[in-house]
């Protein structure tokens, strides 16, 4: 398969004991990307975006944790990690990731 496009993403369902602790991962992301894209852009002539669970994003990380019947919190954070993808989760990052280098 060849990617249609790159997709810059980081602790995308890491959650911290902050209500706001999303804002802080989404800074990291957009500092790589706004660091990394032009290269990337360029050696890859792909177009770069940006995937992040926060407020202004469609991804929704909470659907996440919710198909593992768990809060979003750290805790639960550390459960999720390295759980095995089901079909029904891996259909929630679909529309988000399909044909894309991550």
């Amino acid at each position: 398969m060849q990617p249609e496009r790159i997709v810059i993403t980081s602790d995308l369902l890491r959650v911290t004991a902050e209500k706001t602790s999303r804002k802080g991962f989404a800074t990291n992301t957009n500092f790589f990307a706004a660091m990394l894209t032009p290269q990337i852009s360029a050696a890859s002539r792909l177009p770069v975006t940006i995937l992040e669970w926060d407020d202004t994003s469609p991804f929704d990380g909470k659907a996440v944790y919710d198909a593992f019947g768990l809060d979003a919190n750290a805790a639960n954070w550390a459960k999720i990690f390295a759980a095995d993808a089901t079909d029904a989760l891996c259909v929630l990052f679909l529309t988000h990731v399909e044909n894309s280098l991550v």
